[in-house]
C-alpha cells in the first residue's frame, strides 16, 4: 500500500492514480481507514458566470456529499486543477478565483457530517493548500511541483510496479480532435447536401426504413474501419452523422459496438470509428462560430455528443476510464442534458459495475 502522509504526496500521486493530469477539474476522493476509496471528478464552474457558478457548485457538492455518505467514507480530500490563462506565473490568481468554491465544498460536506481533510489547488507547476496559511510549509506564491526530483510517493509507485507515465488532457483529446482546413470544408458541404437529401427521404420513407438504412450505412462504415480504414467518404460520413442525431437511428449505430462487446471481440476499430465521427461533427473552435454560416446544421447538433458518448462506452469496455471521462465531459459541454452521456457519467461517478451498465444498454437497445 502506498503511504501518503502530507499534501505534497497527494499532489504527487494524484495524476498517477487518475492516469492523466486534469484541467478545470476538482478531483474529490473519499478516504476509508486511511486509504483512498471512491472518487468523483467535477468540472469547476466558469468564473465568468457570476452568481450561478456558485449556485451550481453548491448543488453539485450536495450530490457529492450524498455519494460519499453512501460509501461510508471517513473523510474527504480534494485537489482542484485549473491552469491560468495568463501563464504559470499567474497561478495565485487561480487560487483567489477558486477559494469561494473550496469554501462552499467545506461548508456542504461538513454539514453532511463528512470531515474535509484538505482542499488543494494545482495551477501550472505549483500547488497551494486552501486550509494552510503558514509561509513555512505553504508559501503565498505556491509550492513548486518538481518533475526532475520526484518524491517518496513516486519512488514507492515505481517500486510497486505502477506506471508513472501520465497523459495530459490535451493529449487524450487528440483522439477526436476536430477536422480542419480543406477536409473540414469538404465534409461540411457533404453534410449540407446530405441534410437536404435526408429531409426529402423523411417524407418518402417510414421510420423503420430510415433506421434500417442508417444501420446498413453504419455497418458498412464499421467494416471499413475493421479493415484498417482511418476515414470514410464524406457522403457516407455525413449520412451516418445524420443518423446519430435521431435516438432510434443512433441506437442502431451504438448497437454495432455493443454487439462486438457481447461477442468478446476487439472493439478498437469501433472506438476509432466513433472517434472519427466525433472529429467530423465537432466544430474546430466552439467559442468562435463561423460567421459565414457554414457551422454545423441545427439537425446535427446531437451528432457530436452521440459519437463522443459511444466512444466513451467503448473506452469503458477497454477499461480506459480516463479517455471515457474526458469524452463524456466534452459531450456534456455541448449538450448538458444529453441523456446517454449523463447516464455514463452517473455510472462512473457512482461506481456502477461495467457489466451492469452494459446489461442495461442491451435491454434498452432491445
Amino acid at each position: 500500500m502506498i503511504r501518503i502522509s502530507d499534501p505534497k504526496g497527494v499532489v504527487e500521486v494524484m495524476p498517477h492514480m487518475l492516469g492523466y493530469r486534469p484541467d478545470n477539474t476538482a478531483v474529490i476522493f473519499g478516504v476509508v481507514d486511511g486509504r483512498f476509496h471512491s472518487a468523483m471528478c467535477a468540472e469547476l464552474p466558469d468564473p465568468n458566470v457570476e452568481g450561478k457558478g456558485e449556485e451550481s457548485w453548491a448543488s453539485l457538492m450536495h450530490d457529492a456529499a450524498s455519494h460519499f455518505s453512501d460509501k461510508s467514507t471517513d473523510g474527504i480530500l480534494s485537489v482542484m486543477y485549473r491552469d491560468s490563462k495568463g501563464g504559470e506565473e499567474d497561478g495565485l490568481s487561480v487560487v483567489v478565483e477558486l477559494a469561494p468554491y473550496a469554501g462552499i465544498m467545506a461548508d456542504v460536506l461538513i454539514a453532511h457530517g463528512l470531515p474535509l481533510h484538505t482542499v488543494l489547488c494545482v495551477s501550472g507547476d505549483r500547488w497551494w493548500n486552501f486550509f494552510c496559511q503558514s509561509d513555512d510549509c505553504c508559501p503565498l506564491d505556491g509550492t513548486p511541483i518538481s518533475n526532475e526530483n520526484p518524491g517518496a510517493v513516486t519512488a514507492e509507485l515505481v517500486y510497486e510496479g505502477v506506471s508513472v507515465k501520465t497523459r495530459t488532457e490535451d493529449e487524450i483529446r487528440q483522439e477526436w480532435r476536430p477536422i480542419e482546413g480543406d477536409r473540414a470544408a469538404v465534409q461540411k458541404e457533404a453534410i449540407r447536401e446530405a441534410v437536404d437529401a435526408d429531409m426529402k427521404r423523411s417524407y418518402l420513407m417510414e421510420d423503420d426504413e430510415l433506421e434500417e438504412r442508417t444501420r446498413e450505412l453504419a455497418a458498412s462504415a464499421m467494416r471499413q474501419f475493421e479493415e484498417g480504414a482511418t476515414h470514410l467518404a464524406p457522403g457516407l460520413t455525413a449520412d451516418v452523422l445524420i443518423g446519430l442525431s435521431d435516438r432510434l437511428t443512433r441506437d442502431a449505430v451504438l448497437g454495432l459496438g455493443i454487439a462486438l462487446c457481447d461477442g468478446g471481440q476487439d472493439v478498437s476499430h469501433a472506438r476509432r470509428l466513433y472517434a472519427y465521427l466525433a472529429s467530423s461533427a465537432l466544430e474546430p473552435d466552439p467559442e468562435e462560430p463561423d460567421v459565414e454560416g457554414s457551422s454545423t446544421p441545427a439537425m446535427l447538433i446531437e451528432a457530436a455528443p452521440a459519437a463522443l458518448s459511444m466512444l466513451a462506452l467503448m473506452a469503458l469496455w477497454q477499461k480506459d476510464t480516463v479517455g471515457a471521462r474526458i469524452a463524456i465531459r466534452r459531450a456534456l459541454e455541448i449538450n448538458p442534458f444529453y441523456r446517454l452521456a449523463s447516464l455514463l457519467k452517473a455510472s462512473l461517478d457512482t461506481g456502477v459495475e461495467m457489466e451492469a451498465l452494459f446489461r442495461m444498454m442491451r435491454s434498452t437497445l432491445g
